[in-house]
């Protein structure tokens, strides 16, 4: 995908896993498309973000320990507690900033220590 889809894909997924733990249920239907601009993909990411970490905020430890049914391999459903589907969340963008940062090598940018220290950002 493009940088912007990328950008997108982070935030539509992230909504979706959010709301779907709030709400009991996850639908990953209805997706919008991207939008224009890689800007605009950022900017609705940051409000999206913003709001997301708010509604995970007010579940309590007895809400993220609940179960609710997701996916546990290819077309199975299973039952998972809620605060492991995040995980799901967490791993599924941690792979995606793994893409971005082979956008930064291909423009000649340098990738940051986004799992430790890089080339470019050495630790020692």
């Amino acid at each position: 995908p493009s940088a912007r889809e990328l950008a997108w894909r982070i935030t539509g997924e992230e909504s979706t896993f959010v709301n779907g733990v709030v709400n009991g249920q996850i639908d990953f239907s209805g997706q919008k498309p991207a939008p224009a601009t890689v800007n605009d993909a950022v900017g609705a990411y940051e409000r999206n973000h913003r709001e997301n970490v708010s509604k995970l905020k007010r579940l309590s430890d007895e809400e993220f320990d609940k179960k609710m049914t997701f996916f546990v391999a290819p077309k199975t459903p299973g039952q998972l507690r809620k605060g492991d589907i995040l995980w799901t969340l967490l791993m599924d963008t941690i792979h995606h900033r793994g893409q971005f940062s082979i956008y930064l090598r291909m423009a000649d940018g340098k990738v940051p220590s986004i799992y430790g220290p890089t080339a470019d950002e050495p630790w020692m």
